[in-house]
């Protein structure tokens, strides 16, 4: 029996998270006119990317567990491996935006007299982490790499995943105090507490 290709799943799963994850961002962190246009688009953008990240890695490790979902009869798990590759490409993103507007003005909280506190020193460490155990499945994924290890080493590395989504959740609540990123992602709850810009980060 022929298998249905998964890129139609895949990609509505990317759609649709990202639409929410736009949706969420937009309404979390509204313009207020105090920043640059550009700037503030990038730091919109950081935000959708970073969630979308969260997002996608999540489906990827939820779908694996269905394997009729996820992948039919085959072993190599499609669905989820395009879920994950996608996940760590919008985090990949996520890092690149997140250095090109790391100052006081964007994140506050991550700086005391315009060098990093603590704080900001954890969550940088505490994301670059969480970035190197979500690219470790994501390597192991392609092919010539995967051909070249026991399907023992390949599960190790896969699970690696999951060290990379609590650290990055971990990263997260260092960045947020009250973890208002993760928090109630309903449209009611993002109209009652809308961000105020001395309170970005």
């Amino acid at each position: 029996m022929k298998e249905k290709p998964v890129w139609p799943i895949s990609l509505s799963i990317v759609l649709v998270t990202s639409a929410l994850a736009t949706y969420y961002i937009l309404l979390s962190y509204p313009d207020t006119g105090n920043s640059s246009q550009n700037n503030y688009t990038t730091f919109l953008i950081n935000k959708i990317f970073a969630f979308e990240g969260l997002l996608l890695l999540s489906f990827s490790y939820i779908t694996v567990r269905f394997p009729k979902i996820s992948s039919g009869s085959r072993p190599d798990y499609l669905l989820p491996k395009f879920l994950g590759l996608a996940g760590a490409l919008f985090t990949f993103v996520h890092v690149v935006l997140s250095l090109e507007i790391l100052n006081p003005f964007f994140f506050p909280k991550l700086f005391t007299h315009g060098v990093l506190n603590p704080r900001g020193i954890g969550s940088l460490v505490s994301g670059m982490t969480a970035f190197v155990f979500i690219l470790l499945p994501a390597y192991g994924s392609f092919h010539t790499i995967r051909s070249g290890l026991t399907h023992r080493q390949w599960k190790k590395m896969q699970r690696t995943g999951y060290l990379g989504l609590l650290t990055f959740l971990i990263h997260a609540a260092v960045l947020d105090g009250n973890t208002g990123f993760i928090q109630a992602a309903i449209p009611a709850g993002c109209l009652r507490r809308r961000r105020q810009p001395s309170s970005w980060h």
